[in-house]
């Protein structure tokens, strides 16, 4: 695994529908919202007011548990577009790295623009300096990537704060991890206001170290991400639309408006899968680092059922699947896969090839 997360704010319609994804609410939801045309580029983004401990938490995995596993020197990269409409308060944390509940390594933003980087010796906290980082109404890309101490006894970690591709911050040769004995894994991390008067947040990648592509586990510089529709039906249509004349356009809810049980597709057979095509991406100069898959969907009784998510490319030849998921009765967003590559064989992704790829779910059992 290279690419641990990536969201841009773009599907929910409010906080009810951010609730009903991967991420959770931290701390309180007063002056936490979507906002869903103020993004970097016009779609969605977090928006945080006036506010310094409430914020969202997302886990990194989907078997989301505490680890006594020992991964040390692990990298770890994360990246997100901010803006601060106005800076207030008094420094705070805007950004964490967690194992479980604990902290490896944070980000404190200063009421003057400045960031600050605190990185944990197991609880033991240091403190590094204030750095001019931000101004105000304007969109700032955040890259911070630390490496892991390679044992709990060793000072051999490092960081690396960037803004808008510019090194403001270091640090080498310090303890960093959590674990009396062990150094564990980062499996969260947790986004706040910093107490500033106002903050978005949107485009949120993280990346861990051991991919091969440095599109997906490195620092890159400014990048976003493209949120695309379905526009046709794919090779396989197996599902059921429950009403219409296409099953795609049972799918095709325009972003941050999910219609939920006014239109769908529908299937209670095991291997049965439908697929659709994907609308152009919005920039057909831009590269393409990778594809996410997501749903929204639900059971419709109490029985058990599982579902997974798959993408074919190469013209309908090559078919992957993904990690199999019972669904609740109600609706909630599920990051169903991420490919990395446009075939088995590594070639990089390009506009052409996603357009011409299929994404879908199967019914499992």
């Amino acid at each position: 695994m290279a690419l641990l997360l990536m969201d841009g704010f773009d599907c929910y319609a409010d906080i009810a529908e951010f609730r009903e994804s991967p991420w959770t609410t931290h701390g309180g939801e007063s002056g936490l919202t979507i906002n869903t045309t103020g993004g970097v580029n016009g779609g969605g983004c977090m928006s945080l007011s006036s506010i310094s401990n409430y914020g969202f938490h997302r886990a990194l995995s989907y078997g989301y548990s505490y680890s006594e596993t020992d991964v040390p020197s692990q990298t770890y990269t994360f990246q997100a577009w901010v803006y601060i409409d106005t800076f207030g308060g008094s420094p705070d944390i805007a950004l964490q790295f967690l194992t479980g509940i604990d902290e490896i390594a944070q980000v404190y933003f200063n009421p003057t623009g400045q960031v600050q980087v605190s990185t944990f010796n197991h609880t033991t906290v240091t403190n590094h300096g204030y750095n001019d980082a931000f101004t105000v109404d304007t969109w700032h890309f955040l890259e911070f990537q630390i490496l892991t101490s390679s044992t709990s006894a060793t000072a051999d970690g490092t960081y690396e704060i960037r803004v808008d591709g510019t090194t403001v911050d270091s640090g080498s040769s310090l303890n960093i991890h959590y674990g009396t004995s062990i150094v564990q894994p980062m499996d969260a991390i947790r986004l706040t206001g910093g107490d500033q008067s106002l903050v978005y947040w949107d485009d949120v990648v993280v990346m861990d170290g051991t991919g091969a592509d440095a599109n997906l586990n490195d620092f890159t510089g400014p990048r976003y991400i493209d949120t695309i529709n379905v526009e046709a039906d794919g090779g396989t249509v197996d599902w059921t639309r429950n009403t219409g004349s296409n099953d795609w356009e049972m799918v095709d809810d325009t972003a941050n408006a999910a219609d939920d049980d006014t239109t769908y597709v529908y299937s209670n057979t095991v291997a049965q899968e439908t697929r659709f095509n994907l609308a152009a991406p919005s920039n057909t100069d831009d590269e393409v680092h990778a594809l996410q898959i997501r749903a929204r969907l639900k059971k419709s009784d109490a029985g058990d059922r599982t579902v997974r998510g798959l993408i074919n490319v190469a013209g309908g030849t090559e078919e992957t699947t993904y990690h199999t998921f019972g669904p609740t009765t109600e609706y909630l967003w599920y990051d169903l896969g991420v490919r990395e590559t446009n075939d088995t064989g590594g070639t990089a992704w390009d506009v052409a090839e996603v357009t011409n790829t299929e994404i879908g779910i199967e019914i499992v059992s």
